[in-house]
């Protein structure tokens, strides 16, 4: 059962987080003045400033920060990462997901917080959105998606795909499930990851070799049930290219190549190279949410609001 949560509204308390990986002032700086700039109050903990390794934290102090803002209703009516990083994985089993459930709250994260939207979903059943974090650049682009998707969201809502390359031609619906191809592929075989049957499942990644993208697609296709979704959607993969890492056409497979290779005789729509991931300008996926993929006129349609 889908879990949504309510809609933003002028000045409503915005919690800014660190549940992965050593936040700078810089970081810190951008996320304060981006959510400011919606219009909205931001809070804050100390203890993603500490640093701990390449951590914001110890484990139980960035698991304790979340748990502490999803579950109390006056210090925050929404909660924003302020970057992903690493880290998630180690603390999944000490977030309060009980809490969550009595008190849901929109969640806002990319990259490594792809492991907690997943297992947020899992466990509660909560939308959650995916596509930036509180100090990425917040465009013109980009704040109008947000306040269309978390402040005064309406039906039949069209992503604003700025790009897109169709692999399998198709029209589908199913539910947004997704993230970072390296943070999917390690909750394998644990109870945190999505189910993939019958969902449009998007996927992006940074600075992973081919071979490496390879590998995790190959994994996922074998340990899961991605074979079963019911479209697929790539997005970016920046600095994922043979000449990256100093490789040729002769040497190595491209990203495209790979998608090819693996999906070409699939029977749902396969898109790639979708704006989304890390790069600017990015689509902000609401997990959890309906929607329909149609390859002919190349559009993504949300069927439901993500917020009530």
């Amino acid at each position: 059962m889908t879990l949504k949560p309510p809609k933003l509204k002028n000045k409503d308390v915005v919690a800014l987080v660190a549940p992965s990986g050593i936040v700078s002032k810089t970081k810190f700086n951008i996320a304060f003045k981006n959510i400011r700039k919606l219009g909205l109050i931001p809070v804050y903990k100390n203890s993603f400033c500490k640093n701990f390794g390449y951590l914001a934290d110890t484990d139980f102090n960035r698991s304790n920060d979340l748990n502490v803002f999803f579950e109390d209703k006056i210090l925050s009516d929404a909660i924003f990462c302020i970057r992903g990083g690493y880290g998630a994985t180690r603390i999944l089993n000490q977030i309060k997901y009980d809490k969550i459930l009595l008190n849901p709250k929109i969640f806002v994260g990319f990259s490594d917080i792809t492991a907690f939207q997943s297992a947020i979903y899992i466990k509660t059943g909560l939308v959650s959105f995916h596509g930036i974090v509180a100090a990425s650049e917040f465009s013109d682009y980009t704040v109008t998606q947000i306040q269309n998707l978390l402040f005064n969201p309406t039906d039949n809502y069209k992503l604003p795909l700025k790009s897109i390359k169709v692999l399998n031609n198709g029209t589908t619906q199913g539910k947004i499930v997704g993230g970072n191809l390296s943070l999917l592929t390690s909750l394998i075989g644990t109870e945190y990851l999505y189910k993939f049957e019958n969902n449009i499942v998007f996927i992006e990644e940074i600075a992973e070799p081919p071979y490496k993208i390879d590998r995790m697609i190959n994994h996922l296709l074998m340990a899961t049930d991605l074979k079963k979704a019911a479209a697929i959607v790539f997005g970016k993969f920046n600095k994922c290219t043979p000449k990256d890492y100093n490789m040729t056409g002769k040497n190595s497979f491209t990203v495209e190549q790979i998608f090819k290779q693996y999906f070409s005789d699939f029977n749902f729509p396969v898109v790639f190279d979708v704006n989304f991931g890390h790069i600017n300008d990015g689509l902000i996926f609401p997990i959890g949410v309906k929607a329909e993929l149609n390859t002919k006129h190349k559009e993504i349609i949300l069927l439901e609001k993500a917020v009530i």
